[in-house]
C-alpha cells in the first residue's frame, strides 16, 4: 500500500516514482541511500509515510539521498509526530541552514529516536546554525544509544 500512495503523490507532483525507493518487505526500514532524491521525491516520501496508520517503520536511511534541506524539513516535521522511527541516517547528506534548523529541533523533542547517524554532513558554511540549533537538539538527546 506505501508504494501505491508514493505513486500516486508521484503523479500529483508529476514526478517518475524512483525505483530506488524501497521500504523492507516487513515495512520496517526505508531505504533511501543514494537515491536522488530532490525535494518532490522526498514529500512524495513523507505524504506516503503520513497515510501509514499505525506507521512500522522504524529505520530511515538518507545515505547520500540529496533531499535538499525543504525535504529534510519535511522529513524532520514528520518525525516529530511518530514514535516508532528510532534510527534516522544522513550519512552524506548535502544538508545546509534550513535543514540543519530541521534536525535540532526534531531532536529537541523526538525522544524515540535511539540511533542519530550525521557524519560527513556539508555544514561548514552554516557553521552558526548548526552550532546554535542542532547543538541545542543535541545537547537534548540523552536519551539516545548511539550517534555517529
Amino acid at each position: 500500500m506505501w508504494e501505491e500512495w508514493y505513486a500516486q503523490k508521484c503523479m500529483e507532483l508529476k514526478i517518475e516514482p524512483l525505483s530506488s525507493v524501497h521500504l523492507s518487505q516487513d515495512g520496517r526500514v526505508l531505504n533511501l541511500n543514494e537515491c536522488t532524491l530532490g525535494i518532490k521525491n522526498t514529500m512524495a516520501i513523507v505524504y506516503a509515510l503520513q497515510q501509514l496508520n499505525p506507521i512500522f517503520v522504524e529505520e530511515i536511511h538518507l545515505g547520500e539521498s540529496y533531499c535538499s534541506d525543504e525535504g529534510v524539513d519535511a522529513l524532520c516535521k514528520f518525525l516529530q509526530t511518530t514514535t516508532t522511527v528510532n534510527v534516522l541516517q544522513l550519512r552524506g547528506s548535502n544538508i545546509q541552514s534550513r535543514g540543519t534548523i530541521a534536525i535540532g529541533k526534531l531532536l529537541s523533542v523526538n525522544r524515540t529516536l535511539e540511533k542519530f547517524v550525521f557524519f560527513f554532513v556539508v555544514v561548514v558554511v552554516f557553521y552558526k546554525f548548526f552550532v546554535e540549533y542542532t547543538w541545542n537538539g543535541i545537547v537534548l538527546v540523552l536519551w539516545m544509544v548511539t550517534m555517529d
